[in-house]
């Protein structure tokens, strides 16, 4: 009886280190999914936030330019004329063409 108490115990004892060892194992490789799962996300963050920083100096570059054409549409325009003497320009012109028919 001794021998087979001995025998459980010692049976016990290797199960119970090698679901140690498995679990150990399992753990490891979890880890190292994680590992691998977080310097996906991590290079995956920084490539969209590179396209968004491109994205965002493209717009910049977009609202200087449209503000630049809309500061020389402004100036030109209030250099031609100012809007009342263009609206007389425009009826005289339209009399005139009235008149020649």
């Amino acid at each position: 009886m001794d021998w087979a108490r001995g025998l459980e115990e010692w049976v016990s004892a290797r199960v119970e280190d090698t679901l140690k060892r498995l679990q150990e194992s399992w753990l490891e490789s979890q880890e190292v999914r994680l590992d691998s799962v977080q310097r996906q996300l991590q290079i995956a963050i920084e490539t969209h936030a590179e396209t968004l920083n491109l994205r965002q100096r493209q717009l910049e570059e977009r609202i200087e330019e449209l503000q630049s054409k809309l500061l020389t549409m402004d100036v030109s325009w209030c250099v031609d004329q100012d809007p009342l003497q263009k609206l007389q320009q425009q009826q005289q012109q339209q009399q005139q063409q009235q008149q020649q028919q």
